[in-house]
């Protein structure tokens, strides 16, 4: 049978592109390929595909022929961020205040998910935890540390923020107080507040307390001229080496306080006193009375105990036998 066969025919679209656009696409390509095996490193590169894949006019992307690759790309980094983001949180450990920098890591790490992927983070309630336990302990961490040297124009305000400090540590749980580093500032603070409280300068030397709190202050004052006068006139054969009215004060509340039962030690520093056979510390009682107080002495200080306060000074005798006497209550 003779039949003509006829040649098939193809039909081919062929889209002819300018050089310019050509180069366009090319570069997308390559860039996509470039990729390789996705890894966390590979963030910027699959970032820079996808920018240079949408700033493709809609015609371009369509001829861009591996761009499942990219698609596969991206989501596998999502898949390896989430990963990092649960591996991040776990690597916190027992949050600490060395912990920062690695919640830090974690929260950023979660932060960056998208929504419906932050719900693959199984552990996100460690990270939580974690947050809270540092903020907890960094919070009295930061207030120890904020802790000024001491001096007499801020002692006040510096006894208000030490309490504050304590406050805070004492709320700690006892495995949160073992994570405060710096726990020893706050003592070596209330050592300095209590040195410049305890003691106070005068024209003759410093007076010293010792038996109270850090917070109470020693305040010693002027005498009144009739006063002196008075206490003067009954010391007789002695020499009045010093007196002066002493008060302590809680200068967190600025109240007036007395003694307390247990008594508290005072020291003077007078110089001098070798030049006397005899010294004796006074004490001006209620009516007017003069107690006479044996008194420690070494070297230049002198200790004795009251019960009491009130005008105090010492009395200096260069003859034995003038001795002071007691008065009693009329």
């Amino acid at each position: 049978i003779n039949q003509e066969v006829l040649p098939k025919k193809t039909y081919v679209d062929v889209t002819v592109l300018s050089e310019e656009d050509y180069g366009r696409l090319k570069n997308v390509v390559e860039l996509i390929d470039g990729i390789g095996e996705v890894g966390l490193n590979s963030e910027k590169a699959i970032k820079t595909a996808r920018e240079a894949y949408e700033k493709l006019s809609k015609e371009l992307q369509i001829l861009v022929n591996n761009y499942k690759v990219l698609e596969a790309a991206e989501k596998a980094l999502l898949a390896f961020k989430t990963e990092a983001s649960i591996y991040l949180i776990n690597q916190i450990g027992e949050a600490s205040l060395s912990s920062e920098q690695s919640i830090k890591a974690a929260r950023e790490a979660y932060d960056k998910l998208p929504e419906d992927l932050k719900a693959l983070v199984t552990n996100y309630e460690i990270l939580l935890e974690a947050e809270k336990e540092f903020e907890t302990v960094n919070k009295v961490s930061e207030l120890i540390e904020a802790l000024e040297e001491p001096n007499r124009e801020n002692i006040k305000a510096l006894a208000v923020e030490i309490v504050k400090a304590l406050e805070a540590y004492s709320a700690l749980s006892e495995s949160q107080k073992e994570k405060i580093t710096n726990y020893l500032e706050i003592e070596a603070a209330i050592k300095a507040v209590a040195v410049l409280n305890h003691s106070a300068a005068t024209k003759e030397g410093n007076i010293t307390a010792t038996g109270l709190e850090w917070y109470i202050q020693v305040v010693v004052e002027p005498i009144d001229s009739d006063v002196n006068s008075l206490i003067s006139d009954k010391i007789e054969d002695g020499k009045l080496l010093t007196l002066y009215e002493i008060h302590l004060k809680n200068i967190l509340t600025d109240e007036i306080i007395g003694v307390g039962e247990n008594g508290i030690t005072l020291q003077f520093s007078l110089e001098g006193i070798g030049d006397y056979d005899k010294l004796s510390a006074i004490h001006l009682k209620e009516g007017n009375l003069l107690e006479y107080i044996t008194p420690t002495i070494e070297g230049n200080l002198i200790s004795f105990k009251v019960s009491s306060l009130s005008p105090i000074g010492v009395v200096g005798y260069t003859n034995p036998e003038n001795s002071p006497v007691e008065e009693e209550p009329e």
